[in-house]
């Protein structure tokens, strides 16, 4: 089983394609955050997974907990918090890498990870967007560490954003953390550029991770594919799938799922980057 633990949300996206927000006319309510769009993924290739995350007591979660449930997503480990708000994150929809702005309560405040769910994982997922604020910061990486000590796979989506985490953050001693776990780590080069600071090349950006010990490394680069490096081998390429591409969403979290649903099934890294590009694909074609 894939355990999800992360954000959990409200997306309220431009109902036409622009390029920044202050383009917005209309908006239109989704069900989103990183992790959930990850667990539905999943779930969709058939993978077995389990989803950990909070909400509010509103219309908002109760909106969320309906849409999973509809998705035949388990709502059993979805808290419904009083005291805080659903999150919700206003995103532009673009055929770059979107504009957003983030309101963030409940999605923070994910608790204690049960020991019989670390128990039952294979491998065990979070974001970047999850790990940014405490107590879900400190949850997490303690499922992380003891899914570790047991033997289970960590697997980490590094979103890093800094109007997420917030100035004079802690992000890199938490990624560094996370990395002597080995996990298997996706970044996007938005990602690094905003976190390592390697501008927008792609070498150098290969270069930046090379000092960060992976059990498996995948660099997204947009239409330039994606470059991934394991301990055995170096840096190999793929170039993406030929897509008529109708909106970007989501399409690193469809990307990271065919990954991980084909590196839970046993299959080589060769084959889990195709099933990722092919989930990719399909996500862009809005067919996921």
């Amino acid at each position: 089983m894939i355990l999800v633990i992360g954000e959990l949300l409200i997306d309220m996206m431009t109902t036409e394609l622009v390029n920044n927000l202050s383009e917005t006319k209309s908006l239109q309510l989704k069900v989103g955050g990183s992790a959930a769009n990850f667990a539905v993924f999943c779930k969709k290739q058939h993978t077995p997974v389990t989803l950990i995350a909070a909400v509010g007591k509103d219309g908002f979660g109760k909106i969320i907990m309906n849409d999973l449930a509809y998705k035949d997503i388990d709502i059993d480990n979805i808290a419904t918090l009083t005291y805080h708000q659903t999150s919700i994150i206003v995103v532009a929809k673009s055929h770059s890498t979107p504009d957003f702005i983030p309101y963030r309560s409940a999605d923070c405040n994910i608790g204690p990870i049960p020991e019989n769910l670390l128990a039952q994982s294979d491998i065990v997922h979070s974001t970047a967007f999850a790990l940014s604020k405490d107590p879900a910061q400190h949850n997490i990486l303690a499922a992380f560490a003891a899914a570790n000590a047991a033997g289970k796979k960590i697997s980490i989506d590094w979103n890093y954003a800094l109007k997420i985490w917030g100035a004079d953050n802690n992000a890199l001693q938490i990624f560094e953390k996370i990395i002597a776990m080995q996990p298997l780590l996706k970044v996007s080069m938005d990602d690094v550029e905003r976190f390592l600071g390697t501008g927008n090349d792609i070498e150098n950006a290969k270069k930046m991770l090379e000092k960060y010990d992976t059990a498996i490394t995948c660099l997204t680069c947009g239409a330039a594919g994606v470059w991934y490096r394991t301990k055995i081998n170096g840096w190999r390429h793929k170039a993406n799938l030929p897509t008529n591409v109708i909106d970007v969403t989501g399409a690193g979290d469809a990307f990271w799922s065919g990954f991980v649903t084909a590196y839970f099934n046993n299959h080589p890294t060769d084959i889990c980057i195709d099933n990722a590009l092919f989930a990719a694909k399909q996500r862009l074609e809005q067919q996921m």
